[in-house]
């Protein structure tokens, strides 16, 4: 299966899936220490020591250090044209990156990856990729000199990640290009930083693994560690006794055997007691933020607020922010024990700036006098610090019952029957969860001998600590990782193990660590082994990257075609709610060139469950969701399963429209998010009000600013998906609107919309279908209306080529049953299924509207053909 999927069997020219981007650059060109183009300069004043060179319509830059070699440096690359919007996608952990917006380019946060400007007077827009340099074994990142600088510039960062690693040049390090329609733009520039970084290929021509088409089931929130054999087949029996069929289960974290380093075994939660006492309570409360979660101690309180916010899940279009106060009030009690010194360090830490006297001090409290509490901590608060002892499961895993023990440490278990039992029950696909290291601390010191290990005490660059001072006590940074230098037989055997177990894919965690642990050239050998041993092991690319937003991994995906978008779905964290969303979008902007975007699991019983279920399925990638047995909204999954297990995928990634791009859609109190995407024979855009909440850099954290954000208006049209205004060439276009089920008959294409309007935390989706005639007919299938994805059900629609011009007729192919909706100029005379003489088709027709709807009925073929004579 392609990047893109391919054309229906049916299908009537003009409506046959995504426009094919044809890319109309603008070329640029390196003059006189400057990158211009037709309409002036992109970046004014680069060093003395630049060197351009034009490539594909772009300019290539290579750099020099006037001081002699070094690993790690910066240079104020220049100015760009002001004033310009631009969108920023840039790291804010070693592992996720996030957007910002702004005008002037002091405003670039440091460790962007891809900077999107808007030329002055609709020119068209520019992209800035900073590139992984010299073979791969220099990373380089954006950022500006900072809000308020006398002097607003931009500057480039290069790292090697290894003090060993030293040059004086950087070839080819940076690369500009610009163009008049932004996604031609982004797809065809990042293609070229790929294959120059890292051979990282397009999306289009790499193999889409195929659960991606259905419906699947994660264990992690299900049961975080604890997740048994008992628990996944209880979860798959709870949701099919729903009418929900996953056609894909990812067995988490929590199968493997694992134990903390020795000192500290017989402490742990390998052994499932928390027993955390004060002072170890007071350094979780320190380390409260997302990388760094109590899994056990907060798992009981998790499950207990979960069941609050599950009360107020519905499945129509509503608030979610109704459980805040419940929370925080669990998460306070449980944080409510002595402990002052820690308490006052986090305070200091969350209102001090990265780069202060006494932040610094902070990091080295908790890299020297500080550490052995860490360490303490993580061994009995968190599996991260824990190690590989085998490549096996644990002995959870020895039989299907209930185990007598939640240990990970014990060995015994046998994977290979729990998958078999998993697949008895009609599920296609079982994923199973690693780290690209094997866990997140690496390999045990037992195991670590096989495979020539060593320990690895990461030293964090002075950007990713000034980016958030965190990075110096997670724990890859206090209790370092074990790993090979060459992982290929770890991988291999980790593989071997799973695929003899019946597994059929792997999820693979915690990639960027490896930039931590090496940098670019480490991370780039762990990534290269990972692809070789899946090709291997899982055909069909059956691979899930994740943790990888930097560009040491990005860029190195040259097989591999599907990472997550975008940190993870916090359930409890209420800010973090909409932010994901917008996260998963504008980073698909940029990931969406090189991967079909993950959008994260969610919950079907939760407060924002709907507009999270609204995102996934305009994102082209799955849609799955981690919900405790029994804990569902199947009227929402509903929409979104058909009968056989399949989703209404959509056919390009979910990215923001034009004009959404430069809109800070968080915070900026007026505008809306839209993402649009393709159906096989049109498109769909969805709406969404996210304002209110966001991820605040300067917190490090997501951040209510606005508890009562104001309803917004936007038009929805033609002109938000590219390539489709030229498609339908000024003919009349069908838009319906989920949330007011109202179908309108856009005459004018090019010019009229639709108006939708959100409270916040609310949104819509509006499907777009192109009217076409035939006969004195004109007829336009939108889609079944009892699922999300409306128009992801029609795979093609022709007109019969041998219809006499008084009577023509129709044949349309449709995946599903329900309510199917389309628009006719006039109503039927008849209509029928081909496949099956014996069975009737009822339909409505609303002759004021042009709405017919059409039930059909469920068959045993899951995709019918609709015979509409006129």
């Amino acid at each position: 299966m392609s990047g893109t999927r391919p054309r229906p069997k049916h299908w009537t020219a003009g409506t046959s899936g995504p426009v094919p981007y044809v890319h109309q650059p603008l070329p640029l060109a390196f003059v006189n220490g400057s990158v211009v183009g037709e309409a002036g300069p992109i970046l004014q004043g680069l060093p003395s020591t630049a060197r351009g060179s034009e490539l594909e319509g772009g300019v290539l830059l290579s750099l020099a250090s006037p001081d002699g070699p070094v690993s790690s440096t910066s240079f104020r690359l220049g100015k760009l044209p002001a004033p310009s919007r631009f969108l920023a996608l840039g790291l804010t952990s070693v592992w996720w990156m996030t957007p910002a917006w702004g005008s002037c380019a002091s405003w670039v946060p440091l460790e962007t990856q891809f900077l999107l400007l808007e030329l002055p007077e609709g020119a068209g827009c520019a992209v800035l990729l900073p590139l992984l340099s010299n073979h791969g074994t220099f990373r380089a990142s954006l950022a500006g000199s900072g809000p308020g600088s006398e002097d607003p510039a931009l500057h480039l960062h290069v790292d090697s990640g290894d003090a060993g690693v030293m040059t004086q040049t950087w070839t080819d390090v940076f690369y500009i290009a610009a163009g008049k329609e932004v996604y031609p733009l982004v797809d065809a520039a990042v293609a070229t930083a790929g294959r120059l970084s890292g051979g990282a290929r397009p999306r289009t021509s790499k193999a889409v693994p195929d659960f991606v088409d259905t419906f699947g089931w994660c264990t992690w929130d299900a049961f975080y560690y604890d997740v048994t054999p008992a628990g996944i087949l209880d979860g798959v029996q709870a949701l099919q006794v729903g009418g929900i069929n996953p056609g894909f289960v990812i067995i988490d974290d929590g199968w493997q055997h694992t134990d903390v380093d020795v000192p500290y075994r017989g402490q742990g939660i390998q052994e499932h007691h928390p027993g955390l006492d004060p002072s170890e309570l007071s350094v979780a409360e320190f380390l409260d933020a997302p990388e760094h979660r109590m899994d056990e101690p907060m798992r009981e309180l998790q499950h207990r607020a979960e069941e609050t916010s599950m009360q107020a899940s519905t499945s129509g279009r509503g608030g979610l922010l109704s459980v805040h106060r419940v929370v925080r009030k669990i998460q306070g009690a449980a944080s409510a024990v002595p402990g002052a010194l820690f308490r006052g360090l986090k305070k200091a830490v969350d209102a001090s700036s990265a780069d202060s006297w006494f932040v610094r001090a902070v990091i080295w409290l908790v890299r020297g006098p500080l550490r052995p509490a860490l360490l303490a901590f993580y061994a009995k608060a968190t599996n991260h610090g824990q190690r590989l002892l085998t490549v096996k499961a644990n002995s959870k895993f020895r039989g299907l019952g209930k185990p007598r023990s939640l240990a990970l440490n014990e060995a015994g278990g046998k994977l290979g029957p729990v998958v078999d039992k998993i697949k008895d029950m009609g599920v296609r696909h079982v994923i199973a969860w690693h780290a690209l290291c094997g866990f997140w601390g690496g390999l045990s010191d037992e195991l670590g001998e096989q495979y020539e290990a060593e320990l690895i005490m990461p030293d964090p660059p002075a950007n990713l600590l000034a980016l958030n001072p965190e990075t110096a006590w997670i724990p890859p940074s206090v209790a370092g990782v074990r790993i090979p230098r060459d992982p290929t037989a770890l991988h291999t055997d980790m593989h071997a193990y799973l695929a003899g177990c019946g597994v059929d894919g792997v999820k693979v965690d915690v990639q960027s660590t490896l930039g931590l642990l090496g940098g670019a050239t480490l991370a780039g050998a762990y990534n290269d082994s990972l692809e070789a041993s899946v090709a291997r092991h899982f055909p069909g690319n059956q691979l899930i990257n994740c943790m990888c937003h930097s560009t040491v991994n990005l860029y190195r995906f040259s097989q591999s075609n599907l990472a997550r978008a975008s940190d993870d779905f916090w359930p409890l964290i209420p800010a973090s709610h909409t932010a994901h969303i917008a996260n998963c979008a504008y980073n698909s902007a940029f990931m969406g060139a090189l991967v079909v975007p993950d959008f994260d699991m969610f919950h079907s019983r939760h407060p924002a469950a709907l507009m999270h279920a609204t995102a996934r399925v305009v994102s082209g990638g799955p849609v799955y969701v981690s919900d405790r047995p029994g804990a569902h909204d199947f009227d929402l999954l509903r929409r979104i399963v058909l009968r056989d297990g399949s989703t209404l995928r959509t056919l390009s990634p979910g990215r923001p429209t034009p004009d959404s791009l430069f809109a800070d859609v968080c915070r900026d109190g007026k505008s809306l998010l839209k993402v649009q995407s393709w159906n096989a024979t049109g498109a769909v855009v969805a709406a969404f009000n996210l304002q209110g909440a966001a991820y605040d850099r300067s917190r490090r954290a997501f951040h209510v600013h606005d508890a009562s954000p104001p309803r917004l208006t936007a038009g929805v049209g033609v002109h938000d998906v590219p390539g489709l205004a030229a498609r339908c060439s000024g003919l009349p276009v069908i838009a319906y609107c989920d949330a007011d089920e109202e179908l309108t008959v856009l005459r004018d294409s090019d010019a009229e919309e639709v108006r939708v309007s959100l409270t916040a935390g609310g949104s819509c989706l509006v499907t777009l279908a192109p009217v076409l005639a035939a006969g004195g007919v004109s007829l336009a299938p939108v889609g079944l209306v009892n699922m999300l994805n409306v128009g992801g059900a029609v795979l093609g629609w022709t007109w019969g080529a041998a219809a006499p011009a008084a009577a023509p007729s129709a044949e349309i192919r449709v995946r599903g049953s329900g309510t199917l909706l389309c628009w006719a100029s006039r109503e039927p005379a008849r209509l029928s299924l081909p496949a099956s003489a014996s069975q009737n088709l009822t339909w409505q027709f609303d002759d004021q509207h042009g709405a017919l709807r059409i039930t059909i009925p469920d068959m045993p073929d899951i995709e019918q053909d609709i015979c509409i004579a006129f």
